[in-house]
């Protein structure tokens, strides 16, 4: 048995043993643990292979880690896709030290617990009890999916659920006791489950869903487990280094973990940059995150190190991947010595393609199963622990950030290009920059030793360089903003700027850089910076500051304020300013007017309207006015104070921690900015209003001032509501002059109510679509007027705004969705990404990305140009202008093959890609990438839903069962077996019985099989971040609807979809045929070969494997050639004694055959009885086996000549080979009876009509007649009595001899096949007479007078269906699982020739209809389909002319399929036919509008 074979065997064994016996499938659940990422499938096999196994990989990997599979193992294979995968367990090997597995001892164990607590808010006192609330937490939210999956009814859903729990509790478990101390302590594990599903398929099922469930949590915990890991090892003293640039301190930190320098941001001055500072620890630091500790957050470390992007796997390089080692010109992996460190540059371009390593880290792809389950997930295990990680990878991000600061090429594409060019710029520094430090060219406090896991981590982990890439890009792009922003600062306060840090030691430069500031300047910048953050801690103080002094009185005041504070401060770089008054007063100077200007402009902008109120705080130190809700300092309104104060008051009394309190909060109401009263409002006298507290509260402000505030907040809160709404917008719509009125009232302006009116043309709105905030842009762009109350026209306004006469209203929940509405048409021009990916799209038509199985996705386009349709602008309009005029603000390429021109249009997006010849429809780009999977998935390829109803096996079973019956297991009377959903043995032997018999089956299969099927899902390599789609489906009468989540609908017959499945078992079939034959072949000839080389020191001559030589001798005697060929097209041995077969051997089974040329001997093969020599040298046993004497064959250039029975003759011994008794009647006589085989002259007749030539006539002729014999009665069509020849057929021609022989009879003729080619031209030309031709003329009118026709039907009921059903009954074979032709209503008509099909598909461009309405016509007439019935069908299929038509009506008239359509464009009927909006023929009247 091949050893493919016997793992599909074994893997079918132990899912029978698993889902029989609780007990074996406990203990798979504990193995299956160990390699939670792999998928089941394998999982399963490996368990029955070597259940004992702990880490597994492939010999390359082992080899990788220095450890070498032992001599005389056995892999464990497992199947992998249409193959076999290899691995081999960590017990089969020795040697390197084993790679690195999580475990949980103790200590760790105690950490998760702690970590766990605090993160779930609940105290757990053991990790048994962690582990039951990750499981139960991850069994719940995959639940639902599976009870649906799997059909479990709502009367079983709580013992369903109860055992999901607990086996996913103990699959969780099984990885966590690996190699640790960890004793799960819990019930014993309930696999009731098992018993409420249905089926070993959904046994199956349900396995996948524990490990779907089980599996992001124990990712989550290796996460988790790995952190606490690496945090460990760096308390213990690594990774505590301080990052520097060049010898400096670039995130020094003063002993209470303060930063000492400035940190640039928005409005910052900042002087050195992200990486450096001056030696006095002046200038700005690198942003924060540089310096964030390893295993900072749960999710950051993945076996020891830092992960990349969505990994689920160790973010350690992967074992099995394309290392830099095996790649030519590359340096290999980066040991540990400075030699080899430095002995060459990797080249950063190489891609690194991902492989399978070891099965610790196996990603899992569920779904699969045991036939062809794929594997194809990256398999990954770490080849460093967690300790092993130094410097900690942020230090590594640092250094290149640092390094980087100053490149010239890092600056340029910062300031003068996009971020995604930035960030490819930064990229190619980054993997120059670490190259160069790796190898020495570039210096660090670290050694090459210690760099070199990191380097070898960001060359091979395509996961880490992105995010070590992401992080430095993110620094510089931050450092770099800040510096520009610096530089405007220092130019907006009139100093000169340098972006170099002080230094000391080098030579002094009082004009570093480029010559335009001093060290003194520089060094007060800094300090102004530092200053100005600083003082942000007072921002409160300076804000009621800045409101209530003018420039130079809020100057004096913040110098004053700021010696204070700095005087209070200990922090280390305000030094010299605490030191030296003098100093900070010019430092002050620098800083207070830009601060002042700052703080007034986020006061306007908070739009303060008087009279306001502040809360400043409370005098109560234990209390707080945020604790009640209150905002301190906030200019509150006095509704916004009043709601707020009615709000704490509710807090203070529902709260009883305030039941004995006497807090207060201090309460200043301004009636403008220098005219206030302050309050202490008491929480607990509950006071309601601002006015309320002024009229019983006593203030020291003036009577006058009093009187204002006491006036003013009255007016307001006792103010009538105004009876014209100032919340709602409303738009009235011109659509003839294509603009928007926009009216709004404004209840709060000094003439005591406004309405604005802002006027916008249909192209402003266009505009403003392309901007964060439409409306912004409308207010500022666009025309207004503002009309008073009181003013002429005001009341006319008003009445019609308050009626509800306006076209759009903010009320509405799609108002700016209708606004938008408003530009419609309008189209947008998509371009393929600049990406290297996307090669192969770019310029490429329609038809071959299809071809190709290449799909047009939205997410592989960026949207270059958006515009308006004009009137009458049409597809091609577009295509013109932009190739020849582009408009100005278009910024893409020429409009060419590949793009995607969108017009919306009613409400409705439709997408057109620009083809080699006009526009082609893609119905989906609009669409999300998972809705549109799924509706692929539900029309591209019907017969996914047929694989989804069946395990493999079934399949199998389904496939043999129909198309291999005579062979196939009989199941009748088979207890406990049922396929699909409902189908029985005796069921299941019936229904394949009937269609063995010719019955049309497919309905009743579907029927059975899909019977309770409510939700079906697809899963997908998780390349586009959509790894699964979810389709539901509903059960009708006549069939099935299935729905996507985006409700797109589907519905299919039960025939269709019965007929899905015997396709899908047909194909499977056939692919198991094709393995079949594949091993035959190669066992065959593997022992031919074998054979060959022992006897004849040589290979054996597989040029025609019907005719594989095996031995050839001469008979000692008789000096006749003896030949011996195997067959293995027909499974044959045959023994050749001249020209004549002298044995042939059959075999049934390729095994006998595989068997029998394994025994192969040349004296067994040549040799041949006395008997048989005797039988086949007597004359009337002299012509060939073969020759025909089946009676007279049919001749379509001659008269008859019939076929005779070989009679006795005398021997001649004496041959003529050239004799002139061989007449050239008897050739032409010969060729007209064509070769032996069936229909030989219909072939020949057409070959002859294809005008290939003379050359390639006599090659078919050769290949025709092949080596064969014939004997022919000539007497018989010359009159001539016992005149008998016989024909011998070879590579040479034909010979011709008298008598029961042609190569032994002594008067013999040979022509060449060439001369048998032009003897057959001269007769098929002037051979033919008018009586030949007599059934190919017409009759003529005399004739046609005379015919009396009748029909068939006169007498029989009789029609098309009926005679189909008839054919069929007698051997007749459909289209059915071939091809459903798109524009036919039915699949036996004219099923001949694709190309033809096009002739009778013309009527509808002619005359409005076709095929599919021919025959639902037919079918109404019959009875069979209602006219109700019929119409959805026309509509759909008849004018779709299928393209295997257009395919082959084009290739053999040598027409492109644009061509085609081009030519046929111009032949539509314009009487019946218009072009709709998008450019496509439809019928002006279609019948079904019309009446009955």
């Amino acid at each position: 048995m091949a050893r493919i074979d016997e793992v599909r065997e074994r893997y079918e064994s132990i899912t029978e043993q698993l889902y029989q016996n609780k007990e074996t499938f406990a203990e798979y659940l504990k193995f299956a643990g160990r390699f939670f990422k792999m998928p089941t499938a394998q999982t399963m096999t490996m368990f029955a292979t070597n259940p004992k196994a702990t880490m597994v990989a492939d010999y390359d990997t082992w080899q990788r880690f220095g450890r070498q599979v032992q001599r005389g193992t056995n892999s464990i294979a497992v199947l992998d896709g249409s193959g076999l995968k290899h691995y081999f367990d960590i017990s089969q090997t020795a040697g390197g030290r084993p790679p690195y597995q999580w475990t949980l001892d103790k200590q760790t164990a105690q950490e998760f617990i702690a970590a766990f607590s605090k993160a779930e808010g609940k105290e757990y006192k053991s990790m048994s009890g962690c582990v039951n609330a990750i499981g139960r937490t991850a069994a719940a939210d995959n639940l639902e999916n599976a009870i649906k999956a799997l059909n479990i009814s709502e009367t079983d859903r709580a013992a369903f659920e109860k055992s999901f729990v607990s086996i996913t509790q103990y699959f969780i478990t099984a990885r966590c006791e690996l190699g640790g101390r960890f004793d799960y302590k819990n019930n014993p594990m309930d696999l009731s489950a098992f018993d409420l599903v249905h089926s070993k398929a959904e046994a199956e099922k349900l396995t996948e869903y524990v490990q779907i469930a089980a599996r992001p949590a124990l990712l989550s915990m290796e996460k988790t487990i790995n952190s606490l890991i690496a945090e460990r090892s760096i308390d213990n003293g690594r990774g505590k280094t301080d990052l520097v640039r060049r010898g400096q301190d670039v995130l020094s930190r003063n002993q209470d973990g303060e930063r000492q320098n400035v940190q640039a941001g928005s409005g910052n001055v900042r002087v050195s940059g992200a990486g450096g500072a001056g030696s006095d620890g002046r200038g700005t630091a690198a942003p924060e995150r540089t310096d964030r500790p390893l295993g900072q957050g749960v999710a950051e470390i993945h076996d020891g190190e830092l992960s990349g992007g969505d990994s689920v796997a160790g973010g350690s390089p992967e074992m099995g991947t394309d290392s830099p080692s095996d790649r030519q010109g590359s340096m290999g992996d980066v040991g540990t010595s400075a030699e080899a460190v430095r002995r060459e540059e990797s080249s950063p371009e190489n891609d690194i393609h991902r492989n399978r390593a070891l099965g610790e880290n196996t990603e899992l792809h569920s779904g699969t199963r045991g036939n062809g389950a794929d594997s194809s997930s990256a398999q990954r295990i770490n080849s460093t622990s967690a300790e092993d990680i130094f410097p900690a990878v942020s230090v590594y991000i640092g250094l290149a950030a640092g390094a980087l600061y100053d490149n010239s090429l890092v600056r340029n594409a910062h300031q003068n290009t996009d971020r995604e060019n930035f960030d490819v710029e930064v990229e190619n520094a980054v993997t120059g920059y670490y190259t160069r430090l790796i190898t020495g060219r570039e210096s660090s406090e670290y050694s090459a030793e210690q760099l070199a896991p990191l380097y070898n981590r960001f060359q091979q982990d395509n996961d880490c360089r992105a995010e070590v890439v992401s992080a430095v890009t993110d620094q510089l792009d931050e450092s770099l903003t800040s510096l520009e922003a610096a530089r405007s600062k220092a130019a907006e306060l009139g100093i000169p700027f340098s972006d170099r840090p002080y230094n000391s030691e080098e030579e002094y430069d009082p004009y570093a850089y480029d010559g335009s500031m001093s060290i003194e300047d520089s060094r007060k910048v800094a300090d102004a910076s530092n200053l100005h953050d600083f003082m942000l801690d007072y921002s409160d103080e300076l804000e009621m500051a800045a409101a209530s002094y003018n420039a130079d009185e809020f100057r004096t005041y913040f110098t004053d304020r700021a010696a204070e504070a700095v005087r209070n401060s200990h922090n280390e770089a305000l030094t010299e300013m605490r030191e030296n008054p003098e100093y900070l007063k010019s430092v002050a100077d620098l800083v207070s007017d830009g601060l002042y200007n700052d703080i007034r402009s986020e006061i306007q902008q908070r739009n303060i309207k008087y009279p306001c109120v502040y809360v400043n705080g409370s005098h109560n130190r234990n209390f707080s006015p945020e604790e009640v809700g209150f905002k301190v300092n906030y200019p509150y309104s006095v509704e916004e104070f009043n709601a707020a104060l009615n709000q704490a008051n509710e807090i203070w009394n529902n709260d009883e921690k305030y039941l004995d309190s006497l807090h207060s909060v201090s309460v200043s109401v301004y009636a403008s900015r220098t005219e206030s009263s302050t309050y202490n409002v008491e929480l607990y006298a509950s006071y309601h209003s601002i006015g309320e507290i002024i009229d019983e509260k006593q203030s020291i402000a003036s009577a006058n001032i009093l009187g204002r505030l006491k006036d003013a907040i009255s007016e307001i809160e006792n103010k009538k509501p105004d009876e014209i709404p100032d919340d709602v917008d409303k738009f009235y719509v011109n659509h003839e002059m294509e603009n928007v009125t926009w009216i709004r009232y404004n209840s709060d302006n000094d003439a005591g109510g406004q309405f604005v009116c802002t006027y916008m043309s249909f192209d402003d709105i266009f505009d403003a679509m392309e901007h964060n905030d439409p409306m912004e842009y409308l207010t500022e762009n666009c025309g207004q007027e503002f009309l008073d109350r009181g003013a002429e026209g005001f009341d006319g306004v008003a009445e019609e705004f308050m009626t509800d006469s306006e076209d759009i209203s903010s009320h509405d929940s799609d108002c700016l969705s209708k606004l938008f509405a408003l530009t419609e048409p309008r189209y947008a021009i998509y371009q393929l990404k600049d990406d290297e990916k996307l090669r192969d799209y770019h310029f490429t038509n329609s038809e071959h990305l299809k071809k190709h199985g290449m799909y047009i996705d939205r997410e592989n386009y960026d949207r270059v140009y958006r515009g308006r349709l004009q009137e009458n602008e049409t597809l091609d309009d577009i295509y013109k202008r932009f190739n020849v005029d582009h408009p100005q603000d278009f910024r893409g390429h020429s409009l060419s093959v590949g793009d995607i021109v969108a017009v919306k249009k009613n409400g409705t997006i439709r997408a057109y890609f620009v083809d080699s010849f006009g526009f082609t429809v893609v119905p989906d780009f609009t669409l999300s990438r998972e809705e549109r999977k799924a509706r692929r998935a539900l029309t591209d390829n019907i017969g996914l839903l047929a694989e989804k109803q069946l395990a493999s096996d079934e399949m199998d079973d389904l496939g043999d069962k129909l198309f291999n019956y005579d062979h196939a297991p009989v199941y009748s009377s088979i207890t406990n077996w049922t396929m699909g959903a409902s189908l029985s043995a005796d069921e299941f032997e019936d229904l394949t019985t009937r269609f063995h018999n010719g019955e049309d089956i497919s309905t009743e299969l579907a029927k059975r099989i899909y019977a309770n099927m409510r939700y079906l899902n697809f899963e997908y390599p998780p390349a586009d971040g959509i790894s699964r789609v979810e389709i539901s489906s509903e059960k009708t009468d006549s069939g099935m609807i299935f729905r996507t989540n985006g409700g797109f609908e589907v519905s299919y017959t039960w025939e269709t979809l019965g007929n899905a499945l015997i396709t899908a078992a047909k194909q499977e079939f056939d692919r198991h045929e094709q393995l079949d034959r594949e091993y035959f072949l190669k066992e065959a000839k593997a022992r031919i070969n074998e054979y060959s080389q022992r006897e004849f020191r040589e290979d054996a001559n597989f040029s025609e494997l019907s005719r594989v030589p095996l031995a050839y001798t001469t008979h000692e005697d008789t000096e006749v050639g003896i030949s011996v060929y195997a067959d293995l097209e027909n499974k044959k041995i045959v023994t050749m004694y001249g020209d004549k077969v002298a044995e042939e051997k059959n075999f049934r089974f390729s095994d006998d055959m595989i068997s029998a040329l394994g025994n192969l001997e040349f004296s067994d093969l040549v040799s041949i009885t006395d008997e048989t020599v005797q039988r086949l040298t007597e004359p009337q046993n002299d012509t060939l086996s073969n020759s025909s004497t089946e009676g007279v064959q049919l001749n379509l250039f001659g008269e008859p000549a019939e076929n005779y029975a070989p009679r006795k003759q005398t021997a001649i011994t004496t041959a003529d080979t050239n004799s002139p008794l061989i007449t050239q009647d008897m050739f032409d006589c010969v060729l007209r009876c064509g070769s032996n085989e069936p229909r030989s002259l219909e072939r020949i007749i057409n070959q002859y009509q294809l005008n290939k030539g003379a050359e390639r006539n006599a090659e078919f002729l050769r290949n025709e007649f092949g080596t064969n014999a014939r004997g022919i009665d000539f007497g018989q069509s010359t009159g001539a009595a016992d005149q008998r020849i016989t024909a011998w057929y070879d590579e040479n021609g034909i010979t011709i001899g008298l008598g029961d022989t042609a190569l032994n009879s002594p008067a013999q003729k040979t022509i060449t096949w060439e001369q048998a080619a032009e003897r057959i031209e001269e007769l098929l030309g002037d051979g033919v007479t008018e009586k030949d031709l007599s059934l190919t003329l017409a009759p003529s009118a005399e004739e046609r007078a005379k015919l009396d026709p009748f029909y068939m039907s006169y007498f029989v009921p009789w029609n098309s269906y009926k005679n189909y059903q008839i054919a069929k009954a007698h051997g007749f074979h459909d289209l059915t699982h071939e091809w459903d032709r798109t524009h036919h209503a039915e699949n036996f008509d004219q099923i001949d020739s694709r190309a033809y099909l096009v002739h009778s598909w013309l009527k509808y461009p002619k005359f409005g209809h076709a095929a599919a309405t021919d025959y639902t016509a037919r079918y109404i007439r019959y009875g069979m389909m209602t006219r109700e019935e019929a119409i959805p069908i026309i509509k759909a299929r008849d004018g779709k002319l299928d393209p295997l038509c257009v395919r082959d009506f084009c290739d053999f008239c040598g027409y492109t399929e644009s061509e085609f359509w081009a030519i046929l464009d111009k032949f539509y009927n314009r009487d019946l036919f218009e072009k709709n909006e998008y450019d496509e023929w439809q019928l002006k009247h279609p019948i079904w509008e019309e009446n009955k």
